[in-house]
């Protein structure tokens, strides 16, 4: 993604159906997170095309220091982020890590 400088739609899909793969094969558990920006369009509208880039920016940055190595992150549309998280010890850390 030329903004965000993450990896875009199609090479995020490429990455995750490798990761899937793998997990399947190794007997690894993953899970997979939507992140939206809610609110983010009104945003653009009331403050501009380069306030919303500037957010996207920062909002992305924040959102990867929180992911370990291990995980792929990246831009899924306008305001959508997709987080992939491997090597899980239970399905239900990704709760923990999503809060």
């Amino acid at each position: 993604d030329r903004l965000t400088g993450l990896p875009n739609r199609f090479l995020l899909r490429e990455q995750a159906e490798n990761a899937i793969r793998e997990a399947h094969e190794r007997g690894q558990v993953l899970a997979m997170l939507l992140i939206d920006l809610d609110g983010f369009k009104s945003i653009n509208d009331s403050f501009g095309h380069a306030t919303g880039d500037n957010l996207l920016k920062l909002a992305s940055a924040r959102l990867h220091q929180h992911l370990r190595n291990s995980d792929l992150f990246g831009r899924f549309s306008d305001d959508e982020f997709i987080v992939l998280l491997r090597d899980l010890s239970e399905p239900e850390d990704a709760g923990h890590v999503a809060r």
